[in-house]
């Protein structure tokens, strides 16, 4: 975890989805790492990547998000906030009976987006009220 700029995981299929979201989190101060699927963002956090938020989609080759929410649980990373981006018929009452922080319907406004990732960050970070950060 880096105490000065909040990690988070983009696990996206959609290339262009996933380099806007990356250049959009950089951006606003936030280190961000990508992985095309859930079977790499897996790999990345078995490996020892440590971040303080997931932001997943749901439908993904190779290792879906549901998929990948599963594998998850079993992996020392269980506790990590999961905000899942979806725009198939799932809801925040979905996420949340599913173990995930929250939910955001594609397409989502920016703000949003901040305001959800800002809100699962831990109390205790550093950057969960950093002004910097929208």
């Amino acid at each position: 975890m880096n105490e000065s700029r909040p990690t988070v995981l983009v696990v996206e299929d959609n290339a262009i989805t996933r380099s806007g979201l990356a250049t959009v989190l950089d951006g606003q101060g936030y280190a961000v790492t990508t992985a095309p699927n859930g079977r790499v963002a897996l790999d990345l956090l078995t490996g020892g990547l440590s971040v303080d938020v997931i932001l997943l989609d749901m439908l993904m080759p190779d290792l879906d998000g549901w998929r990948f929410l599963e594998c998850l649980k079993d992996t020392s990373c269980r506790s990590v906030p999961v905000i899942v981006m979806s725009g198939v018929g799932l809801s925040d009452a979905w996420a949340a009976a599913n173990g995930c922080f929250g939910f955001l319907r594609k397409p989502f406004d920016e703000r949003d987006l901040f305001a959800t990732i800002r809100a699962a960050l831990p109390p205790q970070h550093p950057s969960r009220h950093h002004p910097s950060i929208n």
